[in-house]
């Protein structure tokens, strides 16, 4: 009697009676096929699967893989297409000029998992680059950031612009970039009293009404900053009383320090200015930032003049004026801890100092270095002071302050610096400035940057699973080294809509970046994965959660011994 017993067990497996005892499978050598469906669009391709698969009756599912060439198919540029088993074709969108690998993956549901890969199949589809709007205003200027020792690069100004800047920017030619060196201004004139830092007394405050809709934010060179509000600056009564007095205005707050540190350090002279250049790049352009590496001397100022090149040494543009500001007076650059810089040694009873090049900082730099840590310093103190100076105490509050860290990365090439971590909460939770907030998260590397996104899911079924999880997320700050956002109700529905109104959720839902996994986790815990049931893959790449690079990258996690599954219906967009 058993054998009839183990047969129907054996068929159960099977909920398709024409499947028992067969298997799914690609022909011997089975390639797909790659073609593309309009020849005025080369960015989408049809990949056709129809004729190399045996027994299409028992498969439950096809993933589509694609890779560009000559990258890894585990790397973070592979795109993963699940599709449904009654598919026997995908369209697929491409970069336009990039050589891509594609393959298929047929799943059988079987109690151990059936899984079969086809052969691969290389495809390039061809077009024209065309110039969309640039200009310097578009470029991020630095360092470049060392994922490797996690340093920001003082040898290695980095220059980027959106690959979107150049429609098929792939089926360019090449882009060139030439430099002069600035050079060294005067020593600037400060008001020295009791102070570092040059004064002003005259301050418009946008969030306490009247004339004077200018923000409070104060800005040297591209570093901008809030203004402290406790009076933590240096400044002296009668710096502060003459420079409000001759305005005919005062400051609620009194005097604020403007972190102008840059060039107040000596530098050798003479010697004409460094020229550097031509540094060419060609494609592929494999990342939404285009990143031009150029040899930087001393931590100079430069001015660079950026071309790009069309097949045919067709220029298609020409951008001058891009300009690499004094270390003291970049953007979110955080400089690492002096003791990460300096080394100390003894040789006769006299002090030797050097300097630890594994940081990131040369000997040449050091004026540079030390004149951003002292920006950075007084940046650090007038946001701290501002916020908690709104809310009448010296210590920051809560979702302002305490996590302690900011938007700071290293360089321009999309990936957050170590010391990250040094500024949070003066963007996030309770800043109100949405342009800020925006400003830092561009800052950052996002290529969303809106405050808001949306996570969603086009099967109903999972939305119903876990009600509390889709919606729209609010940006609050960051959390290691990266942005955060917690779940929020939308704004309600305009007067007259039939739409339902949304309310806040009971309980705290995030959307974080966990360092030990490198992905992006929506849960209930900040910080951790425990009882995170949504994610985008290990190891990614995207630097904010909206970024192209998690389109079709997230997964959920399954119920049975809670492994995770490719989880191709859902999606994060930027709410605008």
């Amino acid at each position: 009697m058993w054998r009839p017993a183990l047969i129907l067990a054996l068929a159960s497996l099977r909920v398709e009676g024409s499947c028992f005892g067969r298997d799914a499978s690609f022909t011997r050598g089975g390639k797909p096929t790659v073609s593309q469906p309009s020849s005025r669009d080369p960015t989408k391709v049809m990949v056709d699967w129809s004729k190399i698969v045996t027994n299409i009756q028992c498969v439950d599912k096809f993933v589509v893989w694609m890779w560009p060439d000559g990258t890894d198919k585990s790397s973070s540029t592979t795109i993963k297409k699940e599709v449904a088993k009654t598919q026997k074709s995908n369209i697929m969108d491409v970069q336009a000029c990039v050589g891509y690998r594609f393959a298929v993956e047929l799943d059988e549901k079987e109690v151990t998992g059936n899984q079969k890969f086809s052969g691969e199949t290389l495809s390039k589809t061809t077009g024209e680059a065309k110039m969309g709007r640039l200009d310097a205003s578009q470029f991020t200027v630095g360092y470049h950031w060392d994922p490797v020792r996690q340093v920001s690069d003082l040898r290695l100004a980095s220059i980027s612009f959106p690959r979107t800047a150049v429609e098929n920017a792939n089926c360019l030619d090449f882009i060139q970039v030439t430099g002069e060196e600035v050079r060294a201004r005067a020593k600037p004139t400060l008001s020295r009293t009791s102070s570092t830092s040059s004064m002003t007394g005259r301050v418009s405050w946008s969030h306490l009404g009247g004339s004077r809709p200018s923000s409070p934010a104060i800005s040297v060179g591209g570093a901008s900053t809030l203004p402290g509000l406790l009076g933590r600056g240096r400044s002296t009564s009668s710096s502060s009383s003459t420079s409000s007095s001759s305005s005919g205005y005062v400051s609620p707050f009194g005097a604020v320090e403007t972190p102008h540190y840059s060039g107040t350090l000596p530098r050798k002279t003479g010697g004409a200015s460094h020229h550097v250049g031509p540094v060419k790049v060609q494609p592929p352009f494999l990342y939404p930032m285009i990143e031009i590496l150029v040899a930087a001397k001393d931590c100079a100022e430069y001015n660079f003049e950026v071309k790009v090149m069309a097949p045919r040494s067709k220029e298609l543009k020409k951008v001058s004026g891009v300009h690499l500001a004094a270390l003291a007076d970049l953007p979110f650059y955080v400089p690492p801890p002096i003791t990460d810089v300096m080394t100390i040694s003894f040789k006769a009873g006299k002090a030797v100092y050097g300097v630890k090049t594994a940081s990131g900082v040369s000997a040449a730099c050091l004026p540079s270095y030390f004149e951003a840590l002292d920006a950075f310093r007084q940046r650090l103190e007038n946001e701290v002071s501002h916020v908690g100076g709104r809310g009448g105490s010296s210590s920051p509050g809560a979702g302002q302050g305490g996590q302690g860290s900011s938007l700071g990365r290293g360089g321009s090439g999309g990936t957050f610096s170590r010391a990250g971590s040094a500024l949070s909460g003066i963007f996030g939770g309770g800043s109100g400035n949405k342009a800020a907030e925006e400003q830092a998260l561009k800052a950052a590397g996002c290529i969303c940057t809106s405050t808001t996104l949306e996570l969603a899911t086009t099967d109903a079924s999972l939305g119903r699973k876990t009600p509390g999880i889709f919606g729209h997320f609010a940006y609050k700050g960051t959390s290691g080294g990266r942005p955060y956002y917690q779940r929020v109700a939308p704004p309600p529905p305009p007067p007259g809509s039939s739409a339902t109104p949304t309310t806040a959720p009971s309980a705290p839902t995030y959307l974080f970046w966990l360092p030990t996994e490198k992905q992006w986790m929506v849960g209930p815990t900040l910080a951790s994965k425990s009882g995170g049931v949504y994610s985008t893959d290990k190891n990614s790449l995207a630097a904010c959660p909206a970024d192209p690079q998690t389109v079709s990258n997230w997964q959920r996690k399954g119920s049975f011994l809670g492994r995770w599954k490719k989880e191709s219906s859902m999606s994060m967009t930027c709410v605008v």
